[in-house]
């Protein structure tokens, strides 16, 4: 019970009196969203309509470029401004150097509230990207091996039984941006009145793209089943093979259906939609708690996706749409 309260639980902070003057920042960064996938950027199916909406008011940048093709890498530059040859954070080294200075440590050294909603594996606190936040929600399923709280943690008794963390209790898991939201929401009701910098990461459009179940409609005339999303996902991964070398070289060009790409492209789509909606909900909860003209609000990405543009999928080269 105390578990599942301290899942729940959105604390009340304080934040300096000497910013009164100052913006609240929320910084939501969408995963694997390559640019020419938005509306906003001139996609030829509308994907982004609150984006778009947002972006009348907004400054809108048209060559912004991932500092890495993975969440690791892209992240760590994202929240210390440093490249990746400075912090050394990448696939094989995914813990960020402690000793890296964070704009959420800069902000809470100011005054500000600092809060971390997260929804994907690789910037848990265990990897170091909590530095600096005063709250870091980075609990992605209830059945998780580590639970939030760890003075009476069950990992202790689980490790003493044979299959239990296998079975029943996943390592990790990952949120929904509905789940996220909601968050946000407790978040800011509860932090109205202090200067805040909140970070909010959704994990769609991230492959296996099995989320935007509602949305699948707007992007494909066919009708979408499970089978559907399972057989693309197995004919992607049979598309990408990884060989065990130091440079992890990946096979590309396998003959593949081109209905694979285009189912593939409907779920990847549908899921953009599905976060652009969340997006849309929460500028509504700005503008309803007199927070909109008062926030500062920055929308980016760790890195795109390739479908097929060079032979492969998913986000692990170099090329223009990663």
């Amino acid at each position: 019970f105390i578990d599942i309260y301290l899942l729940n639980y959105s604390p009340a902070y304080k934040s300096g009196s000497s910013l009164n003057s100052y913006p609240n920042i929320i910084l939501i960064t969408i995963d694997a969203t390559r640019a020419d996938h938005l509306s906003l950027y001139g996609y030829h199916l509308n994907t982004t309509p609150n984006l778009n909406k947002l972006a009348e008011h907004s400054v809108v940048f048209d060559n912004a470029i991932a500092p890495g093709p993975d969440t690791q890498t892209s992240m760590a530059s994202v929240l210390t401004g440093r490249y990746q040859y400075h912090h050394n954070t990448t696939l094989r080294n995914p813990v960020i150097n402690e000793k890296e200075l964070f704009i959420s440590e800069i902000l809470k050294g100011k005054g500000y509230v600092t809060t971390g909603m997260i929804s994907a594996v690789y910037i848990k606190s265990k990897y170091g990207a909590a530095q600096g936040f005063m709250e870091y929600k980075d609990r992605l399923d209830f059945f998780e091996y580590t639970q939030t709280y760890n003075k009476f943690s069950m990992k202790r008794l689980l490790d003493y039984v044979p299959g239990m963390r296998t079975f029943i209790f996943r390592t990790d898991g990952e949120r929904k941006a509905e789940e996220i939201t909601k968050d946000a929401f407790r978040f800011l009701e509860k932090n109205s009145n202090n200067k805040f910098f909140l970070w909010m990461h959704y994990i769609e459009p991230h492959h296996p793209y099995n989320r935007g179940l509602q949305y699948r409609g707007m992007f494909s005339n066919e009708r979408i089943t499970l089978y559907d999303v399972w057989k693309t996902n197995k004919d992607i991964q049979l598309a990408t093979v990884y060989r065990p070398t130091p440079s992890y070289a990946i096979e590309r060009y396998i003959p593949i259906p081109n209905s694979t790409i285009e189912m593939a492209k409907a779920l990847y789509d549908a899921e953009i939609y599905s976060v652009d909606s969340n997006i849309g909900r929460l500028i509504g909860k700005l503008d309803q708690l007199g927070l909109k003209d008062k926030t500062m609000i920055i929308i980016t990405a760790d890195h795109g996706e390739e479908f097929y543009d060079h032979g492969g999928f998913m986000h692990h080269t170099l090329f223009n749409e990663n």
